[in-house]
């Protein structure tokens, strides 16, 4: 955007040419006027409008004898709501108020009428559409955010399931597996057939415990179609749309993975635009 204070350095040649005063004036105007664009970007959301305005008294006070200023009002009155989140409303206030006092000073001053005319509607057009694309992509980073937010209760809840799921699966398992194995401890000198066979017992307790932990893992990786139901909910809410649904059929795993998938790509899709 800064590029376009090209047309300080245009503007004289419609209004009088590069005279002394001219280069004088921008030598001092033009790295203070940077600085002021610099602060709406850096500063606090507090502040930011004050260099905004700071611009347009720049502007102002240079109007009389210095036309190349008036792109720094221009500049003023687009990112005086880049820097905060002001309302539509209240910024287009601002900005009637301020082409008002602009007009009022260039007629008084002696501009032509062209000029007095395209400024206001220059400065309004532009500061319209660099604040609505600011505040699509501030929409965007908060949805993003959210999302990011919602995913993230949700593989704290996943993992919280996992643990008590692994818990109750393995928990007993474990248990019987050492109560089999101390048995044969105690059986080893006195009855080694029947250690041998707590022992073999042991080890098909383990191998069944193995399977179903991976069977079980198999299951959490999948994607599930009640849970990303439950996700895209609670992302659309925050959007402020509603869904209806019901609960999902029994259906392959395969299938379910896919339609999951699609459904999420789906949502973010309805929730960002």
């Amino acid at each position: 955007h800064l590029l376009w204070t090209i047309w300080v350095f245009i503007t004289p040649l419609f209004s009088g040419g590069f005279t002394l005063r001219w280069m004088l004036i921008t030598l001092w105007s033009y790295p203070l006027f940077v600085l002021f664009y610099a602060m709406t970007l850096l500063a606090s959301r507090r502040t930011a409008p004050l260099f905004a305005l700071a611009m347009v008294v720049l502007s102002f006070a240079l109007l009389r004898v210095y036309p190349s200023g008036i792109s720094y009002f221009i500049f003023g009155c687009v990112m005086l709501r880049t820097g905060c989140s002001r309302s539509t409303t209240r910024y287009l206030l601002e900005l009637v108020a301020l082409n008002a006092v602009f007009v009022a000073l260039a007629s008084w001053i002696g501009y032509q009428w062209q000029t007095i005319v395209w400024v206001p509607v220059i400065s309004t057009i532009i500061g319209l559409i660099v604040n609505v694309e600011r505040t699509s992509s501030e929409k965007d980073a908060a949805l993003r955010l959210s999302h990011e937010e919602v995913r993230r209760l949700a593989a704290t809840a996943e993992r919280e399931r996992i643990g008590r799921d692994l818990h109750d699966l393995l928990g007993h398992t474990l248990s019987l597996i050492t109560l089999k194995l101390e048995l044969s401890r105690k059986l080893f000198e006195r009855d080694p057939a029947r250690s041998q066979s707590e022992l073999a017992e042991a080890e098909q307790i383990a191998r069944d415990a193995l399977a179903q932990v991976r069977s079980a893992v198999t299951g959490f990786r999948a994607a599930d179609m009640a849970a990303e139901i439950a996700s895209a909910h609670l992302l659309l809410e925050s959007s402020r749309v509603h869904l209806r649904h019901a609960p999902p059929p029994p259906m392959p795993s395969w299938i379910e993975s896919g339609l999951a998938m699609v459904l999420r790509e789906a949502v973010t899709n309805i929730a960002r635009h």
